[in-house]
């Protein structure tokens, strides 16, 4: 560490107490502004993961990691999480105070020359050279050669090349070697490495001379010894020496003294140092640090990193600020909070007003009475004599050629725009307040400013492009300037006035204590005086109104105690519920966006117009986080994009461009890391191409694009193209950094996956990553073919298995059909031979042994007549068709009840429902068929006949009281007539339940509707 600090310019004592200052320094004065940056800033220590808060570099690679090197160790940041690498992961030293990338995508760390460590990028390992010639140094600079290899520099002029070819890496002693063959690689620092120190170049200047001419200056070797520090370019070099800086482009040089880039006069240059790509230039002084940039210009936007102990700075690539602190550990600050410029020269000045006049000038005023005005050139101060140390409270154009200047409400100044230069100005006083009638006329030179004196001035706004409308306590008078004559008109009488505002209908709101008042202005006949008529108001404040403003729509925005700011328009209040509660201090609209700022005590509020009627808005509040010195604002101003805003602490001059306000950011998206691949739950090395078997086809991923932006969003989006599903189109995976692929079927698969931010910007380098995964045997053409002929017999025996069982099925049915039909005409033969012809034969019998017994003979007519009507009623029922089911029913109940001698009680419940025919016919089939058991073989001596409708089904209960049937086993002797039913049934798709008991017997169908 002693060499180091030597290097630096700086003893290991003098290090100790610049170290302690510095620190004392930045918790007093920087650590505030950092704290207050919480979105836009962040301070990485030790507790992050660090593992040191003294940094020595900072450094981005390829991938867009940023490396983090300390004196106990390495670490590798990627937004997210940090990775260290130390002597356990194969470095030679912790102790690592410079880095960089070469050619070869290989990261060198800089630390002791006895070994040489870089890690690879595409295999992601460390690996360790060392170094046979070690002589206890410090490798200070890393050349990459490379065609010719890799070069180590070491200090105090001791070089050693280090030659890398085809994956081998042999140290060799630059003694070894033709010295130019090293120094011609110089040129290359400037663009592959970081810094380079003088003093290990002083031996070989002439070499210097011979091979770069173009770089060096004629007088390079007589002038060497002055120079502390040379960063070389691929165009220009720059020279550091302790009073200068110079530049130099082989043709022309340029040279700025210390004096003029530092803030005093006895700074000491003690070392430049690159920063990172960006080409800046970071000034390391005896008292401090400053950035330049390559025409050797202070740039003042980073001058707050003046008294801050620092070891190097880097600009990334999304523009982000990281300072590498010696006992801070890592600060960084986005680019946008170094977006905010503050003006120097009104650095920790109270800044009240901030206008611009009719040729454009920006102007501003101070609490302290003070008055800037801004060119070109800078800011400058106007010198007014004498100068009235008051709050300034308005700045305006009054006509084309003056401007007016308000102090404390009691004064105010009209300076022509003429003399406004660094010259003195001489105020000429006059008195208001000895006007007559509150009228007051006079001429005014046109080369002179005067200085007015009133009774409580409290606003005015614009009246036309000469005059002004002032607003006192208790009265608004007309000023105007026309021709270098001054006049001051009364307009009207107020009541405790504390603000003014007209709008494009010539509508003067005048803002009171106790609310708000309208006048309409019209313009008098001798077109040199106005005349107001007073206006209803519709809109009830309650407190006082202190600034008022109009906008293109003419609404009125009002500003009160305690209720915020609100918009007036229509007869329509709107209050900005987010302005709730807040000391509004000034309202400033620009017609030009659209846009309503209000400095507050908590920052700038930004109310954007997004509709008119019904109005809607959004809302943006810009304060600390967005680099504002103070969040106690007291003015704001838009002028062509560009928001002034000014605090207690000065003035901060805001891009309003989409690049800050309200999210957007210009930084490029960086590349899409693959991070972690785990492929059946085993982790896998990161390549490019996996070939993979059947079995392996479970694959996730874990990746990330790093941001360093804190409020920068990244959505993730993927295709996953095969040959068998040829599909390229982007997935949204949201803001998910993994990814999970299951069960793949042998193909070849290309995954592509890409970063995209919240303005679809896209990373400009997607990641893509190739997996073939091989079929099994069993997944080959022929296995396949194979399978497809024994599936096809499969399916062709089981078809005709099917088949012969339905040709079954269906001849089972023709048997039971024909069987039915038999056994039908079975009981139709029985009837007619049991019952009519009986009865024939009766009748054939008295006709032939009696012949007077004619009474006999027609009671066996009757009963004749009465078979056969029986038996055609079994057939099919007499107007079965027109009168239906029920009908049908109640004739069969009555007529088998009489010849059977037994009660017979029919129920039908519900609501009938329409039927077809044919299951009509079936149903009374099958109750003709229950009601005939139950009169022959049942021996009951009562029974029911119940046909119940339901919403989804119809039940026909017949119930008796008799024997029973047969039973054989357990189980019902099937007769005829069961058959028959248990067919119908099965026809109407009906269940069948029969519980039959001595003395109890119910037979159920159930049929769905």
């Amino acid at each position: 560490m002693s060499k180091l600090s030597v290097s630096l310019g700086i003893d290991r004592t003098k290090a100790l107490n610049v170290l302690s200052l510095v620190l004392i320094t930045f918790l007093v004065v920087l650590s505030p502004k950092l704290k207050a940056q919480p979105t836009y800033s962040h301070r990485y220590s030790v507790d992050d993961g660090l593992p040191s808060s003294f940094v020595y570099r900072v450094f981005q690679d390829s991938e867009g990691l940023i490396w983090v090197c300390t004196d106990q160790g390495v670490v590798r940041f990627d937004s997210q999480r940090f990775d260290r690498f130390t002597t356990r992961e194969g470095l030679p030293y912790n102790d690592t105070w410079g880095i960089m990338e070469d050619s070869r995508r290989r990261i060198w760390f800089m630390s002791y020359s006895s070994a040489f460590a870089y890690y690879d990028l595409t295999k992601r390992k460390v690996h360790s050279i060392p170094n046979p010639f070690y002589s206890n140094e410090l490798t200070w600079g890393i050349i990459d050669g490379r065609e010719k290899g890799t070069f180590a520099i070491l200090s105090e002029g001791t070089h050693l090349a280090l030659r890398s070819e085809n994956q081998t890496s042999t140290p060799t002693k630059a003694s070894q070697i033709n010295k130019a063959d090293l120094i011609r690689q110089v040129p290359i620092l400037g663009k592959y490495a970081d810094d380079f120190v003088v003093q290990s170049l002083y031996e070989n200047i002439d070499f210097f001379a011979r091979t770069s001419p173009a770089l060096l200056p004629d007088k390079w070797k007589e002038q060497s010894r002055y120079v502390r520090t040379v960063l070389l370019y691929p165009n220009q070099t720059v020279f550091g020496k302790e009073q200068s800086i110079t530049l130099y482009n082989g043709r022309t040089s340029r040279t700025k003294p210390m004096s003029e880039l530092a803030k005093s006069q006895d700074e000491k240059l003690v070392r430049l140092s690159r920063i990172g790509e960006s080409g800046l230039i970071l000034v390391v002084t005896q008292k401090g640090h400053f950035v330049i940039d390559q025409n050797l210009n202070r740039l003042h936007i980073y001058d707050f990193i003046e008294h801050l102990a620092i070891n190097s700075l880097l600009i990334d690539r999304e523009g982000n600020l990281w300072i590498a602190t010696k006992d801070q550990g890592l600060l960084m600050i986005t680019q946008k909070a170094l977006a905010v410029m503050n003006i120097v020269e009104l650095q920790e000045k109270s800044v009240s007003v901030i206008t611009t006049d009719a040729s454009g000038r920006m102007w501003f005023g101070t609490v302290n009475g003070e008055i800037y005005w801004q060119d070109k050139q800078g800011v400058h101060r106007l010198a007014l004599n004498p100068i009235y140390p008051a709050k300034v409270n308005r700045i305006t154009s009054l006509g084309p050629h003056h401007v007016l200047i308000c102090w404390d409400n009691i004064y105010h100044a009209i300076v022509p725009i003429s003399r406004v230069n660094n010259r003195p100005i001489d105020l000429q006083e006059l008195d208001h307040t000895k006007a007559k009638r509150d009228t007051f006329l006079a001429t005014l030179h046109p080369d002179k400013a005067y200085l007015f004196r009133w009774k409580s001035l409290k606003d005015f706004c614009p009246m036309n492009e000469n005059g002004l409308y002032i607003a006192t306590t208790y009265r608004v008078y007309q000023l105007t300037l026309v021709n270098n004559h001054y006049q001051v008109l009364p307009l009207l009488s107020t009541r405790r006035t504390f603000s003014l505002a007209i709008n494009r209908k010539k509508i003067l709101w005048t803002g009171l204590a106790t609310g708000l008042q309208a006048y309409r202005v019209q313009r008098a006949m001798d077109q040199l005086s106005e005349s107001v008529i007073n206006l209803p108001t519709k809109f009830a404040l309650r407190g006082p109104v202190y600034d008022l403003s109009t906008d293109r729509h003419d609404a009125l925005w009002v500003s009160t105690d305690g209720d915020g700011l609100i918009r007036l328009s229509d007869g329509n209040e709107t209050p900005i519920s987010q302005t709730l509660g807040l000391t509004i201090k000034d309202i400033h609209y620009s017609s030009v966006t659209d846009r309503v700022y209000a400095a507050t005590n908590q920052g700038v509020l930004l109310v954007q117009t997004t509709h008119h009627q019904p109005f809607r808005y959004s809302f943006t509040k810009l304060s600390l986080k967005n680099g504002l010195p103070s969040q106690e604002v007291h003015s704001v101003y838009e002028q062509l994009d560009t928001l002034y805003v000014g605090t207690n602490k000065g003035v901060s001059k805001i891009s309003l461009s989409d690049e800050n306000l309200p999210t957007r950011s210009s930084a490029p998206v960086l590349p899409v890391r693959i991070s972690l691949l785990v492929i059946n739950g085993r982790s896998m090395p990161i390549r490019n191409r996996y070939e993979l078997s059947h079995s392996q086809n479970n694959i996730g991923l874990e990746f990330i694009a790093p941001t360093f932006i804190k409020n920068q969003t990244l959505t993730y989006e993927y295709y996953f193209y095969s040959k068998q599903q040829p599909d390229s189109t982007w997935h949204s995976l949201n803001q998910k950094r993994v990814k999970e692929f299951t069960d793949l079927d042998p193909d070849t698969y290309t995954l592509s996956i890409r970063a995209v931010d919240q303005n679809r910007t896209v990373s400009f380098r997607p990641v893509s990553i190739t997996f073939l995964i091989q079929p099994a045997i069993w997944q080959s053409f022929w296995f396949r073919m194979l399978l497809f002929v024994c599936i096809l017999g499969l399916l062709a025996g089981l078809a005709w298995v099917y088949i012969k069982w339905k040709l079954k099925r269906q001849q089972g049915m023709m048997r039971t059909v024909l069987t039915a039909q038999e056994e039908e005409r079975q009981r139709l033969a029985a009837d007619l031979h049991d019952d009519l012809g009986a009865t024939l034969s009766a009748v054939r019998y008295e006709l032939e042994h009696r012949h007077d017994n004619t009474q006999r003979l027609l009671h066996l007519l009757d009963h004749v007549i009465d078979d056969i009507r029986t038996i055609s009623h079994n057939l099919m029922p007499p107007e079965f068709d027109r009168l239906g089911l029920r009908a049908a029913l109640e004739e069969a109940v009555q007529r088998i009840s009489q010849r059977a001698a037994m009660p017979i009680e029919l129920i039908i419940f519900g609501t009938e429902h329409p039927l077809a025919s044919d299951v009509e016919l079936t149903l009374y089939r099958i109750a003709l068929e229950l009601l005939n058991n139950v009169a022959k073989h049942a021996h009951a001596q009562q029974a029911t006949l119940q046909l119940l409708y339901y919403p989804d089904q119809l039940m026909m209960i017949m119930e008796d009281d008799g024997i029973g049937y047969t039973l054989e086993g357990n189980e019902l002797k099937m007769g005829i007539g069961l058959r028959n039913i248990k067919s119908r049934a099965k026809f109407l798709n009906a269940s069948l339940q029969i519980d039959s008991r001595t003395g109890s017997t119910t037979t159920t169908l159930s049929m769905p509707l």
